[in-house]
């Protein structure tokens, strides 16, 4: 009977990997650049709720609650907590630097394409897209056939996985860095989902902390600047505990972000605990 609940893994890299490119079926016609963002991420999503749903409903033969697609709404708690864990990785990169400030010579329509990739792919799509898969589907599934502990830890290591197409994967030390790193992170949004009882908290913390953290088109800090930003800050070296792998758009990798998410990993048992004695 466990099988049902782990075959959630390869489905739900599956899942994500064949909706971001019925995604894209938008980008074979001509549309203007914020129309075509908005149906791409429109059908990315989707097709993950479609896919996930279906799974669910007639293998799992289980609710949206089951896998935490439910209520509450985002707490505004982790909101704030999003707001500032990024803001200060954002600062953290640029003040604890040494680095130069430069703007893209842009069109309009390009500004129009940063802006909105940012906001509505980095923001809505992945934060929806990877929390009801990875919070959803996959911890849901594991923490029914294994316990708690074992779906915080196992989803989080799969969410790790999932970022290694991001680097370099032939220097160990990259692989390793990102894994803990990333490893953290999926921890942290696990507890979240354990602490509020539903995706959404996460999803808004994730959305945000893509969009302001420096590591998408609006504003993007790294050393080696290969990436169509429309603000760029690029260290004068590498500063690889600070701002992280170079060649990766994970920013987690450096130390101000890793530290950041230890604190809400900490926040979140906190809230857990405190609940849980107040229940008893």
């Amino acid at each position: 009977m466990k099988l049902k609940y782990f075959m959630t893994i390869p489905l739900g890299y599956l899942i994500l990997f064949f909706s971001q490119r019925f995604g894209l079926y938008e980008s074979r016609y001509d549309m203007p650049v914020l129309l075509e963002e908005f149906i791409y991420v429109s059908l990315d999503i989707f097709a993950v709720l479609f896919f996930v749903y279906l799974y669910n409903k007639y293998v799992l033969k289980e609710q949206w609650s089951d896998i935490y697609v439910c209520r509450p709404a985002p707490s505004m708690k982790w909101i704030i907590i999003a707001l500032l864990l990024s803001t200060g990785v954002l600062c953290c990169c640029i003040f604890l630097t040494k680095g130069t400030f430069a703007k893209g010579d842009f069109s309009r329509e390009s500004v129009i394409g940063a802006v909105s990739n940012t906001i509505l792919s980095g923001g809505p799509r992945a934060g929806i897209t990877e929390e009801v898969v990875f919070r959803g589907l996959i911890f849901g599934s594991l923490r029914k056939a294994c316990g708690s502990k074992i779906a915080v830890i196992g989803s989080a290591i799969l969410f790790a996985a999932m970022h290694l197409v991001n680097i370099d994967t032939s220097n160990l030390y990259n692989v390793i860095s990102l894994l803990i790193a990333i490893t953290i992170v999926g921890i942290a949004f696990a507890l979240i989902v354990l602490e509020t009882g539903s995706i959404w908290s996460g999803v808004v913390f994730h959305g945000v902390y893509n969009i302001i953290s420096g590591d998408l088109d609006i504003l993007h800090v790294s050393v080696n600047q290969g990436f169509p930003a429309f603000w760029t800050y690029t260290p004068v070296r590498e500063y690889r505990w600070i701002t992280g792998i170079i060649g990766s758009d994970d920013i987690e990798t450096g130390l101000p972000a890793m530290i950041g998410f230890i604190i809400v990993i900490i926040i979140a048992l906190k809230s857990i605990e405190k609940k849980k004695m107040l229940n008893e």
